[in-house]
């Protein structure tokens, strides 16, 4: 009886250690945003009307390519643990369970709906206030616009 005493304060430090010190799923790091952005065939896009460009609000599609990649500034990103509030600016799809989420306010979250059950599946980030304009700007000039139901644009796209 005396031992059953413990069993919270041990499951207090297991649950303490074992839940916050997995670490991010291959998708979700920089390197591997990088990868994607630059060479993924292709890259579904949905850009939110926030961003007071009417000329590119909607979905398009867009081959990776490292112009992208520059577009997204990745080595001026931080890791950090507030997750982003509001609605994305920019979201991009990179595969059928991978998404990266660009806000106004300078933040970005990565999902892999896919990730080990021994790994984070998704990671926020805080970036240049102006790469969600220029990676906006990036998708008007290079995207092929796309529409929803086109086959490769559904109502579930661009949900984690």
């Amino acid at each position: 009886m005396q031992r059953l005493r413990f069993l919270p304060a041990l499951l207090a430090v297991f649950l303490l250690t074992g839940c916050g010190s997995k670490p991010y799923d291959d998708a979700v790091t920089l390197t591997a945003l990088a990868d994607a952005a630059a060479n993924t065939e292709e890259i579904l896009a949905a850009i939110s009307s926030q961003l007071g460009n009417e000329t590119v609000t909607g979905c398009c599609a867009v081959p990776g390519s490292r112009e992208l990649a520059d577009a997204l500034d990745l080595n001026a990103w931080m890791v950090t643990d507030t997750k982003p509030s509001g609605d994305a600016a920019v979201t991009l799809r990179f595969a059928e369970g991978w998404l990266l989420a660009l806000y106004p306010d300078g933040r970005a979250a990565a999902y892999d709906i896919y990730a080990a059950p021994d790994t984070q599946g998704q990671c926020f980030y805080r970036l240049p206030e102006d790469v969600s304009a220029a990676v906006s700007d990036f998708l008007a000039e290079n995207g092929t616009p796309r529409t929803l139901g086109d086959g490769a644009i559904g109502a579930g796209t661009f949900q984690p």
